[in-house]
């Protein structure tokens, strides 16, 4: 018998169908593919098998007994779990604590909840930094967890649903998230120690120091000579745990401009400081002169500086249009919506065609598309954006690039921070290389690229 069935379902929101009579049969131990480009119902599939959606017509059987009806958590004590294609952790508890969530759907006994959440962390990887917030923990330290909590639940059937991580740092003496589905298969539900994750100050810095600059450690002359945005010496530590240490960086005016390295190395906490989420201890932020690391978030967006975040945070109950409007807040931005909106919709024409639909309905890539779409609505003039690849198919990928290209050329500023270093490199006239919260290389893209330790570390060349 088949551990899973899935019977000609057929999922609808309204007058869209996302999913059209599916069928699919996992047997007991098999690992089983579901791939397509997005926008093909393979997220809603997930949703589907583990309660989350109830489809509009088909069967879905579990160890032969159907499942269309029940709640997710009565789903998962039967053996079916499932991660999520962007991670969800509880950002204010403890790797650890995340963990044991996941063991108490099997057990209410916090012994056996704390010893069980012990093996899987030990079993992923992240054994060393089980009293870690999970807000602390790097992207690929995030994943690592997720799939740690769904082990936890002693599944028989693990969705993965991650999408095409990025992949770790060719240092960080990891196996790949796929290897750790076949131990997780193939050890059963106790597995086996593998060993504790290798600290960040392991990971080796290039030769020559930590700032090894081109062009003599000179910044190249921008579009004017403006110097748009200024990072100086800044140093940003999660508790005792630093983050970022005295960087500095200049974006001038016009330019794109990209930040990139490996996870962990402090391009989102980079981010997060401009936008003024996070204070700096020491070093000063400055915005056209004007100081604004004391700002808080929103007086820095109604200075023309727009953060887009990782993992697109959109408003899932709202329609597409909603979401956009919402960009639109400040007095010059509604004063110019309706141009606004018809510059986004020119740029992204699914949007267009979604305008109606609530934007947890779309796959991750029109996701993306509506994130960038209402940082678009504030009229920014500085445009960061964070791993706007993050999970998205390659086409999706080429056409994101694209469209962050064509708002550059009208004349919008672009800090992108991204792990798809090939890519962001030769979109940027400038970049920067960040590793273990320092500034490691400066140059253009194209030097960049061609630089010896950028293409052994992040290119795999």
């Amino acid at each position: 018998m088949n551990l899973l069935e899935v019977d000609a379902v057929t999922k609808r929101f309204g007058g869209l169908t996302a999913v059209s009579r599916f069928s699919l049969t996992v047997g007991a131990g098999e690992i089983v593919g579901l791939i397509g480009p997005n926008g093909a119902g393979k997220t809603t599939v997930f949703h589907l098998l583990s309660g989350f959606y109830a489809p509009s017509a088909g069967a879905i059987r579990f160890k032969g007994v159907s499942v269309v009806g029940a709640k997710p958590h009565a789903i998962c004590r039967r053996g079916l779990a499932r991660t999520f294609q962007i991670v969800q952790p509880f950002v204010n508890l403890s790797a650890l604590e995340n963990v044991m969530v996941g063991a108490f759907n099997r057990t209410g006994d916090v012994k056996a909840a704390r010893q069980r959440a012990l093996e899987v962390l030990d079993f992923v990887g992240l054994g060393a930094r089980r009293d870690v917030l999970a807000r602390e923990l790097t992207l690929s330290d995030r994943k690592r967890l997720e799939m740690a909590r769904g082990l936890a639940t002693r599944p028989e059937l693990l969705d993965r649903g991650d999408h095409r991580p990025h992949p770790p740092h060719p240092r960080a003496g990891r196996e790949p998230a796929h290897h750790r589905a076949r131990d997780a298969r193939d050890h059963g539900p106790v597995p086996a120690h593998r060993g504790p994750a290798p600290r960040r100050e392991d990971r080796r810095t290039p030769p020559g120091g930590s700032r090894a600059r081109p062009h003599g450690g000179r910044s190249l002359p921008g579009r004017g000579g403006v110097s748009f945005l200024e990072l100086s010496g800044i140093d940003v530590a999660y508790g005792d745990l630093p983050a970022l240490r005295g960087v500095t960086l200049v974006v001038e005016a016009g330019e794109t401009l990209s930040v990139v390295g490996a996870n962990g190395a402090g391009k989102t906490t980079m981010l997060r400081t401009i936008s003024g989420l996070l204070r700096p201890r020491r070093g000063e932020v400055r915005f056209e002169g004007e100081r604004i690391d004391r700002l808080p978030c929103h007086r820095v967006v109604e200075r023309g500086l727009v953060h887009v975040p990782e993992g697109r945070k959109v408003f899932p109950s709202l329609a597409v249009r909603e979401n956009l409007e919402l960009g639109s807040y400040t007095t010059a931005a509604k004063a110019r919506r309706a141009d606004s909106l018809e510059r986004v919709f020119t740029l992204f024409p699914r949007l267009r065609e979604r305008m109606s639909q609530a934007a947890g309905t779309l796959s991750g890539g029109e996701q993306q598309m509506l994130a960038i779409g209402r940082a678009l609505m504030t009229l920014p003039k500085l445009l960061m954006l964070d791993e706007p690849s993050l999970g998205l198919a390659p086409l999706i990928v080429k056409e994101i690039f694209h469209i962050i290209g064509e708002i550059n050329r009208a004349g919008t500023t672009v800090l992108l921070v991204e792990q798809n270093t090939r890519q962001a490199l030769a979109l940027s006239r400038r970049g920067y290389v960040l590793e273990n919260g320092r500034v490691a290389l400066v140059g253009s893209g194209e030097e960049l690229l061609g630089n010896e330790h950028v293409r052994r570390a992040y290119l795999g060349l």
